[in-house]
């Protein structure tokens, strides 16, 4: 059984990513790049935020892995990433399905 310092370090990743997309404004912003790529200007748009306020967020999202930026000439495209998604399931599925935690 995993506990203590361990069981921390397992799951610190997977945390960071929920308190990521604990605000209202990340989760909407990975969700709208969950269905397609954006530029910042329109994902400011769609969020209705200022482009600023979006980037804020975008940085948080990318500070946890959630978000990669590419370029496609001189502007940013910003696109969501699945792997640490797959983290999550995984911790999940370990949970669920094998290791118990004492209560």
């Amino acid at each position: 059984m995993t506990t203590g310092k361990r069981l921390h370090g397992k799951v610190r990743r997977q945390a960071a990513i929920f308190a990521a997309l604990g605000h209202p404004h990340r989760l909407a912003i990975a969700y709208l790049l969950a269905i397609e790529p954006h530029r910042l200007a329109r994902l400011s748009l769609r969020v209705g935020l200022t482009t600023s306020l979006t980037l804020h967020h975008v940085a948080a999202l990318m500070a946890v892995g959630l978000v990669t930026k590419e370029y496609e000439g001189a502007r940013a495209v910003y696109s969501l990433r699945t792997q640490p998604f797959w983290l999550i399931k995984k911790l999940i599925g370990e949970t669920a399905l094998g290791e118990k935690t004492s209560s």
